[in-house]
């Protein structure tokens, strides 16, 4: 979960830090990034219940790989838009693929950790949040050094769909095992 959540933050946190440059950039005027920005906090704040809600009812991780899917799909969309009214779609997104993210990732903390340790397990995802905002500009940065912003936010995002797909693919391949390994233990019980 703290692995996951700093993953989310770390381009969270880029497109934080080099939106407003990569306005600037495209000759658009620094009011857009910060709609952008306010945009995808608003879209997080009002979803964020929606999100819990989800997760809930079709399972923490499900919802995790989601939010990582749509938040990898607008990644690799920004920069494809011009800076007008069509970034309010990405700004939206990144609003959302956080309200799925962390209200699951939390959620799974507290049903996999024994109560004696909780404070200390969400204490350690705090910290792994934390690096992540610390490293996605800095990750960012060099990126955007050795490629330009387009190529940042589109191997960014595809990274993200890639980790989900791996994610997915483990779980499914867990899931095949745990059949497998039930069926060997079935009893010729009619009970069961």
């Amino acid at each position: 979960a703290g692995i996951l959540d700093a993953n989310i933050f770390i381009t969270v946190y880029a497109v934080k830090a080099f939106m407003p440059l990569l306005a600037l950039s495209s000759g658009a005027n620094v009011a857009v990034a910060g709609a952008f920005l306010a945009i995808q906090e608003a879209v997080h704040m009002a979803t964020n219940p929606i999100g819990g809600r989800l997760s809930d009812r079709f399972g923490f991780v499900n919802m995790a790989i989601s939010g990582m899917v749509v938040l990898g799909g607008a990644l690799v969309l920004l920069p494809q838009l011009a800076m007008d009214i069509s970034m309010i779609l990405p700004a939206a997104l990144i609003g959302f693929a956080q309200a799925l993210v962390f209200p699951s990732t939390m959620a799974l903390v507290s049903k996999q950790v024994d109560a004696s340790h909780l404070a200390t397990s969400i204490g350690l995802v705090g910290s792994m949040k934390n690096a992540g905002k610390v490293l996605g500009p800095v990750i960012a940065g060099l990126m955007i050094h050795w490629l330009d912003y387009t190529y940042t936010f589109i191997v960014m995002g595809s990274m993200l769909l890639i980790g989900a797909a791996i994610i997915w693919y483990m779980l499914q391949k867990r899931a095949t095992i745990g059949r497998i390994t039930n069926s060997n233990f079935k009893t010729n019980d009619p009970t069961e």
